[in-house]
């Protein structure tokens, strides 16, 4: 009877361990997956809708944001002079949920608050 609670209470604490394992290995998995998707969401080609917050003399912008840091701006000025950013680097912060342009062709500001909202309607 003894040596039967014995490998009842090891079985046990086995299961434990394994579950405690499994446990561990899933909320990393999840908090890499949860602090990657906001970064992800801001990769693709972005058209300025309004420029009324941007310097005076913008017309019209196109943004492309890549995955590997890097993105290319052009910006038709009023006038039709034309400017481009080509592989310029950006980066997002999560804790303060800001992204950092190195070059922002549109606005005097660099870094801007981003809000990642991604309902459908």
């Amino acid at each position: 009877m003894l040596k039967r609670n014995r490998d009842l209470l090891v079985f046990v604490l086995q299961f434990f361990a394994a579950m405690v394992a499994i446990l561990v290995v899933s909320l990393g998995t999840l908090l890499l997956f949860a602090n990657n998707i906001g970064k992800r969401a801001l990769f693709g080609r972005y058209h300025l809708v309004n420029p009324s917050g941007c310097r005076d003399d913008v017309e019209d912008s196109h943004l492309e944001i890549r995955e590997n840091g890097t993105f290319d701006q052009d910006v038709l000025r009023k006038g039709g002079l034309t400017e481009t950013v080509e592989n310029g680097h950006w980066s997002y912060d999560k804790t303060t949920q800001r992204t950092t342009f190195s070059k922002f062709l549109v606005s005097t500001e660099l870094s801007f608050p981003t809000v990642n909202d991604r309902r459908q309607s």
